[in-house]
């Protein structure tokens, strides 16, 4: 379950930044743009860190004999 989850915040965050980008690619005026630059750095930071979750609940690494993270 944690992992669908996972890959449903993934989605979002997706989403979220895919919105961003049109918003941001339809300003005219450059007032807000670093704003919206920002944001967009952020949210695909937070995916990556998501996704290094996920990967770590799909291949949990094993150092003498114990999972480990």
């Amino acid at each position: 379950m944690v992992k669908r989850q996972l890959e449903e915040a993934c989605v979002l965050l997706q989403d979220a930044a895919d919105d961003l980008e049109s918003v941001l690619s339809g300003m005219p005026m450059p007032a807000g743009r670093a704003d919206l630059n920002e944001a967009i750095g952020t949210i695909m930071e937070t995916l990556r860190l998501v996704a290094s979750a996920h990967a770590r609940l799909e291949h949990p690494q094993i150092h003498g004999g114990a999972l480990a993270d």
